[in-house]
């Protein structure tokens, strides 16, 4: 099991948001849970983010990956949360 913690932003209007990205690897059931208002293109992350960690040789595929984006009462527009900086 690991944690992992790192920032982005999200944009609205002019002004830009900081948004924490926080994601938890466990065991059990294989998952990949997404949570914090994102919109369709966040919604079709776990593909991304699952492909891009076969690429380089640690599949995802047998665990269970939640993933908060917060604050949670503004809209994340993009694929910029896939794989954010640290």
């Amino acid at each position: 099991m690991s944690f992992g913690r790192t920032r982005s932003v999200t944009l609205e209007g002019l002004s830009g948001t900081v948004v924490d990205v926080e994601a938890h690897l466990s065991g059990g059931l294989p998952a990949f849970m997404l949570g914090g208002l994102p919109d369709t293109a966040c919604a079709q992350s776990p593909n991304r983010v699952k492909a891009a960690a076969a690429s380089i040789g640690h599949p995802l595929a047998q665990q269970r990956i939640t993933v908060n984006l917060s604050p949670a009462s503004i809209h994340k527009n993009g694929s910029g949360f896939d794989l954010p900086k640290p």
